[in-house]
């Protein structure tokens, strides 16, 4: 005769048992990763591979400057483990987002602990355009990873930076050293807006931008005048568009200056994965093999 206890016993077994088989389907899910644009979720991408889930926001040949959040945006953001931003004012409306998603996922702000460059008294974002600030990102965006991973998945995580951060130094180092090989006087190009502190800073490379207008708008004649008469003035040979924004500058600087666009620069976000910028270092070293090849050009 079977005793009730035991009988009990097996019932309870058996009413657990859905949830110890959905127990494995919990443990590998992938924490939710938001990334709010191209550049930082390439970052996150190297670092975690796919011991996450990554949904980028704003994706390739699109503007973060100038992004208006939509209902489906907000809809990526339901269970977010952890959201990405590059702050500075790029990406302010995260916040907004995430309330309107009652997300209370933990925020990485890639910008945190750099000393900005400051452009009439505003901090410029574009900060990744430094190859050794972008080292920082990479450190910031580890530290909120670290927390959220799987179980086992922080070694990975970890052989990723370890890889990015050595890769990035490379980087570095090329840049430098490919750039240094340019006379002064040539190591000057035209770019759209003026998202290129940072590189400029950096690598001793003169930018010559726009002061007015923005990304979408076209700057003054008087900006356009005074690029055009320092082209010929100094016979720069680089000239660049952008796959984002308004192309007036750009044409109206070519025809007057009678120099022929160089090619199209990368700085705000990423191309197509088929296309010449499709990661972050491929962005940085196609930029600078168009750099070298306008300036030295004769």
């Amino acid at each position: 005769m079977i005793r009730s206890s035991t009988i009990s016993l097996r019932r309870r077994a058996l009413l657990a048992l859905p949830a110890l088989l959905a127990l494995p389907a919990r443990a590998q899910s992938k924490p939710i990763v938001i990334a709010t644009f191209s550049i930082l979720g390439d970052l996150v991408a190297q670092i975690a591979g796919d011991t996450v889930e990554l949904r980028v926001l704003i994706g390739p040949d699109q503007d973060a400057h100038d992004f208006q959040p939509r209902p489906s945006d907000a809809e990526k953001l339901r269970g977010a483990a952890l959201v990405v931003r590059n702050g500075l004012g790029l990406d302010p409306w995260i916040e907004r987002l995430m309330r309107g998603a009652r997300t209370v996922a933990p925020i990485v702000t890639t910008t945190e602990r750099l000393n900005p460059l400051l452009f009439n008294g505003i901090a410029d974002p574009h900060a990744w355009m430094d190859v050794q600030r972008a080292r920082t990102y990479t450190l910031n965006i580890a530290s909120g990873l670290y927390p959220i991973l799987p179980s086992g998945a922080e070694r990975e995580a970890r052989a990723g930076i370890s890889t990015l951060m050595a890769k990035l130094a490379r980087l570095d180092d090329d840049i430098r050293k490919e750039l240094a090989a340019i006379p002064d006087k040539r190591r000057v190009l035209v770019a759209p807006h003026a998202a290129l502190r940072y590189f400029s800073d950096a690598y001793g490379v003169n930018v010559v931008a726009p002061t007015s207008g923005t990304a979408e708008t076209a700057p003054s004649p008087l900006d356009i005048a005074t690029i055009v008469r320092r082209m010929k003035e100094e016979k720069i040979t680089a000239l660049f568009r952008s796959p984002i924004g308004n192309d007036t500058l750009i044409r109206t600087v070519a025809l007057e200056a009678g120099v022929p666009v160089k090619g199209t620069i990368y700085t705000d976000a990423l191309s197509p994965p088929d296309g010449p910028a499709g990661t972050y270092e491929a962005m940085m070293r196609h930029n600078v093999r168009l750099m070298i090849s306008a300036m030295t050009e004769t």
